[in-house]
């Protein structure tokens, strides 16, 4: 099977996968490659370039593609790094060669040999291909999964990339912070800059009163100079981080009248050290 890797090698085009669940959320898609998947194998691989993929399928194909994802069929989109050089119908040729299709015609079978780096969400086609293949394209899968915050219970998902923790959080978790490695990495060298081996509360209030003691949310809202919605997400991070022992939860929902309290306990020096810590 492909050989998966925490980081794609820079000189290979690199396609950054996303599965798509409606013709709305595709249509403004440009300069793709696109797979309609069926039964985890690839039906038609097509790319839309110079046009988005709203007007490539505009709304008379509205009905068969929404009918289609929604009994069984997948569309997975791919955005390629800028600088590969190698044009998207060459990248389209090599995939519909290498990885099969149901319904291509216009097929080149003396492909130019590639080798590309699949990250994201990529297609299970991918993932799912035999050592017996040869393919040398490397597959760097996201991470994805949910979870609940220590406090209320509240469920969250969340998503490891390989340069960003991405967080959905709220009522219907549509509520998404974007966080990058090297900034997390930072919040967590100033926690420990500012607290060192004390415990500090989570500090997560959108409206913090004067008198209230500063903590986990404050620094991650100064640390990346962002909005003060944005400390609400130390909730969720507190919780992925107390799972991958970075910190240490000094006091429960049980100890009445104490509110909860955390620790950090180790410091990651680099965002691939902090990965594989919370991938675990």
């Amino acid at each position: 099977m492909p050989n998966i890797a925490n980081e794609p090698e820079i000189n290979n085009p690199t396609l950054t996968w996303r599965r798509y669940s409606s013709y709305q959320d595709a249509r403004e898609m440009q300069r793709i490659i696109y797979l309609f998947e069926w039964n985890d194998k690839p039906f038609y691989w097509g790319i839309a370039e110079r046009s988005a993929f709203g007007v490539r399928y505009n709304v008379g194909y509205r009905h068969l593609i929404e009918g289609a994802l929604r009994h069984g069929g997948k569309l997975y989109i791919a955005t390629v790094n800028e600088n590969s050089g190698i044009p998207l119908v060459t990248i389209e040729n090599y995939l519909m060669v290498t990885y099969g299709h149901e319904m291509n015609s216009r097929i080149n079978t003396d492909a130019m040999p590639l080798s590309l780096s699949h990250q994201g969400e990529p297609p299970r086609c991918l993932l799912e291909t035999t050592e017996t293949t040869g393919i040398i394209d490397t597959v760097s899968p996201d991470i994805f999964g949910h979870d609940r915050t220590l406090s209320h219970g509240n469920p969250f998902s969340y998503q490891i990339t390989p340069s960003e923790l991405i967080i959905n959080r709220g009522a219907n978790l549509d509520i998404r912070n974007a966080i990058g490695g090297c900034d997390l990495i930072r919040v967590l060298e100033k926690i420990d800059f500012e607290f060192g081996g004390d415990t500090f509360p989570l500090d997560n209030s959108l409206t913090p009163s004067p008198d209230r003691e500063l903590g986990f949310g404050t620094t991650i809202r100064s640390t990346l100079e962002a909005t003060p919605s944005f400390s609400q997400v130390a909730s969720q991070l507190a919780k992925l981080f107390c799972e991958a022992s970075i910190f240490e939860l000094t006091r429960g929902r049980g100890d009445i009248g104490k509110a909860m309290r955390y620790r950090l306990i180790f410091l990651p020096s680099t965002w691939a050290e902090l990965r594989s810590l919370l991938e675990r």
